[in-house]
Protein backbone atom coordinates (compact mmCIF):
# COMPACT_ATOMS: atom_id res chain seq x y z
CA UNK A 1 0.00 0.00 0.00
CA UNK A 2 1.25 3.43 -0.91
CA UNK A 3 0.25 6.47 1.14
CA UNK A 4 0.51 9.94 -0.27
CA UNK A 5 0.11 12.92 1.94
CA UNK A 6 -0.40 16.33 0.32
CA UNK A 7 0.08 19.52 2.26
CA UNK A 8 -2.46 21.86 0.71
CA UNK A 9 -1.87 24.70 3.17
CA UNK A 10 -0.21 26.86 0.52
CA UNK A 11 -3.09 26.34 -1.93
CA UNK A 12 -5.71 27.05 0.73
CA UNK A 13 -3.86 30.21 1.79
CA UNK A 14 -3.59 31.36 -1.83
CA UNK A 15 -7.31 30.76 -2.42
CA UNK A 16 -8.40 32.47 0.79
CA UNK A 17 -6.22 35.52 0.06
CA UNK A 18 -7.38 35.82 -3.54
CA UNK A 19 -10.50 37.92 -2.85
CA UNK A 20 -8.38 40.30 -0.73
CA UNK A 21 -5.76 40.63 -3.45
CA UNK A 22 -8.35 41.10 -6.18
CA UNK A 23 -10.11 43.72 -4.07
CA UNK A 24 -6.85 45.60 -3.49
CA UNK A 25 -5.94 45.55 -7.19
CA UNK A 26 -9.45 46.69 -8.14
CA UNK A 27 -9.28 49.49 -5.56
CA UNK A 28 -6.02 50.74 -7.07
CA UNK A 29 -7.37 50.47 -10.62
CA UNK A 30 -10.64 52.26 -9.78
CA UNK A 31 -8.72 55.05 -8.04
CA UNK A 32 -6.43 55.47 -11.09
CA UNK A 33 -9.40 55.43 -13.48
CA UNK A 34 -11.27 58.04 -11.41
CA UNK A 35 -8.24 60.35 -11.48
CA UNK A 36 -7.85 59.92 -15.25
CA UNK A 37 -11.57 60.51 -15.83
CA UNK A 38 -11.61 63.60 -13.62
CA UNK A 39 -8.60 65.00 -15.50
CA UNK A 40 -10.19 64.26 -18.88
CA UNK A 41 -13.37 66.10 -17.91
CA UNK A 42 -11.50 69.09 -16.47
CA UNK A 43 -8.67 69.42 -18.97
CA UNK A 44 -10.33 68.30 -22.21
CA UNK A 45 -14.11 68.54 -22.13
CA UNK A 46 -14.32 71.70 -20.00
CA UNK A 47 -11.35 73.42 -21.60
CA UNK A 48 -12.81 73.77 -25.05
CA UNK A 49 -13.84 70.35 -26.43
CA UNK A 50 -17.42 70.67 -25.18
CA UNK A 51 -17.59 73.85 -23.11
CA UNK A 52 -15.24 76.79 -22.76
CA UNK A 53 -14.54 78.11 -19.31
CA UNK A 54 -15.28 81.61 -18.09
CA UNK A 55 -14.82 81.38 -14.34
CA UNK A 56 -13.36 77.85 -13.95
CA UNK A 57 -16.18 77.10 -11.46
CA UNK A 58 -17.46 74.16 -13.50
CA UNK A 59 -13.95 72.72 -13.88
CA UNK A 60 -13.32 73.11 -10.15
CA UNK A 61 -16.67 71.49 -9.35
CA UNK A 62 -15.55 68.18 -10.93
CA UNK A 63 -14.83 65.90 -7.97
CA UNK A 64 -14.08 62.22 -7.53
CA UNK A 65 -14.95 59.76 -4.79
CA UNK A 66 -14.16 56.11 -4.12
CA UNK A 67 -16.59 53.92 -2.21
CA UNK A 68 -14.73 50.92 -0.88
CA UNK A 69 -16.35 48.26 1.28
CA UNK A 70 -16.24 44.49 1.59
CA UNK A 71 -18.65 43.89 -1.28
CA UNK A 72 -17.61 46.49 -3.85
CA UNK A 73 -15.27 49.18 -5.02
CA UNK A 74 -16.98 52.03 -6.84
CA UNK A 75 -15.49 55.19 -8.27
CA UNK A 76 -17.52 58.31 -9.01
CA UNK A 77 -16.68 61.45 -10.93
CA UNK A 78 -19.31 64.15 -10.55
CA UNK A 79 -19.97 67.86 -10.41
CA UNK A 80 -20.34 69.34 -6.94
CA UNK A 81 -23.67 71.11 -7.31
CA UNK A 82 -22.85 73.78 -4.73
CA UNK A 83 -19.92 74.97 -6.88
CA UNK A 84 -21.72 74.81 -10.24
CA UNK A 85 -25.51 74.49 -9.91
CA UNK A 86 -25.81 74.78 -13.72
CA UNK A 87 -23.73 71.66 -14.45
CA UNK A 88 -26.74 69.35 -14.92
CA UNK A 89 -28.42 71.51 -17.55
CA UNK A 90 -25.20 71.56 -19.57
CA UNK A 91 -24.74 67.78 -19.19
CA UNK A 92 -28.33 66.81 -20.06
CA UNK A 93 -29.81 69.88 -21.76
CA UNK A 94 -33.18 71.34 -20.84
CA UNK A 95 -35.31 74.45 -20.76
CA UNK A 96 -35.11 77.48 -18.52
CA UNK A 97 -38.21 79.61 -17.98
CA UNK A 98 -36.63 83.05 -17.84
CA UNK A 99 -38.89 85.63 -16.18
CA UNK A 100 -37.53 88.48 -18.30
CA UNK A 101 -36.47 91.89 -17.07
CA UNK A 102 -32.80 91.63 -18.01
CA UNK A 103 -31.40 94.94 -19.26
CA UNK A 104 -29.67 95.00 -22.65
CA UNK A 105 -28.59 97.12 -25.57
CA UNK A 106 -27.75 96.29 -29.17
CA UNK A 107 -24.01 96.47 -29.82
CA UNK A 108 -22.11 97.48 -32.95
CA UNK A 109 -22.20 93.89 -34.21
CA UNK A 110 -26.03 93.95 -33.99
CA UNK A 111 -25.94 91.47 -31.11
CA UNK A 112 -27.61 91.97 -27.73
CA UNK A 113 -25.25 92.90 -24.90
CA UNK A 114 -26.73 92.11 -21.49
CA UNK A 115 -25.89 94.29 -18.51
CA UNK A 116 -26.59 94.00 -14.81
CA UNK A 117 -29.73 95.64 -13.48
CA UNK A 118 -27.56 97.69 -11.14
CA UNK A 119 -25.75 99.31 -14.08
CA UNK A 120 -28.96 99.68 -16.09
CA UNK A 121 -30.74 101.38 -13.18
CA UNK A 122 -27.83 103.74 -12.61
CA UNK A 123 -27.58 104.88 -16.23
CA UNK A 124 -31.13 105.35 -17.39
CA UNK A 125 -34.00 103.54 -18.96
CA UNK A 126 -32.65 100.47 -20.80
CA UNK A 127 -34.57 97.95 -22.88
CA UNK A 128 -35.52 94.81 -20.93
CA UNK A 129 -36.15 91.26 -22.06
CA UNK A 130 -39.64 89.82 -21.88
CA UNK A 131 -40.39 86.47 -20.25
CA UNK A 132 -39.11 83.67 -22.50
CA UNK A 133 -37.88 80.10 -22.62
CA UNK A 134 -34.18 79.42 -23.06
CA UNK A 135 -33.56 76.01 -24.65
CA UNK A 136 -30.20 74.63 -23.58
CA UNK A 137 -28.76 71.89 -25.80
CA UNK A 138 -27.11 68.84 -24.27
CA UNK A 139 -23.36 69.43 -23.89
CA UNK A 140 -22.25 66.26 -22.17
CA UNK A 141 -18.88 66.48 -20.48
CA UNK A 142 -19.22 63.70 -17.89
CA UNK A 143 -21.01 60.94 -19.81
CA UNK A 144 -19.09 61.63 -23.01
CA UNK A 145 -15.78 61.40 -21.12
CA UNK A 146 -16.84 58.08 -19.62
CA UNK A 147 -17.81 56.84 -23.07
CA UNK A 148 -14.46 58.02 -24.50
CA UNK A 149 -12.60 56.03 -21.82
CA UNK A 150 -14.80 52.91 -21.93
CA UNK A 151 -12.22 50.61 -23.55
CA UNK A 152 -9.44 51.74 -21.21
CA UNK A 153 -11.66 51.30 -18.16
CA UNK A 154 -12.71 47.76 -19.11
CA UNK A 155 -9.13 46.81 -19.95
CA UNK A 156 -7.73 48.23 -16.70
CA UNK A 157 -10.35 46.45 -14.58
CA UNK A 158 -9.75 43.12 -16.34
CA UNK A 159 -6.01 43.53 -15.81
CA UNK A 160 -6.53 44.32 -12.11
CA UNK A 161 -8.57 41.14 -11.59
CA UNK A 162 -5.96 39.13 -13.47
CA UNK A 163 -3.13 40.56 -11.34
CA UNK A 164 -5.14 39.94 -8.16
CA UNK A 165 -5.51 36.26 -9.03
CA UNK A 166 -1.79 35.67 -9.62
Amino acid sequence: MITVQVDDTAVRTWLSNMPEKVHEKLRNAVDKIAILLQNKVRNDKLAGQVLKYHTHNLQQSIQRDIEDNASRVMGSVFSNESLAPYAAIHEFGGSINHPGGTAYFIGKDKMAVFVSNKIANAYGNWARTKAHIINMPERSFLRSSLDDMKETIVSDLKEAVKEGME
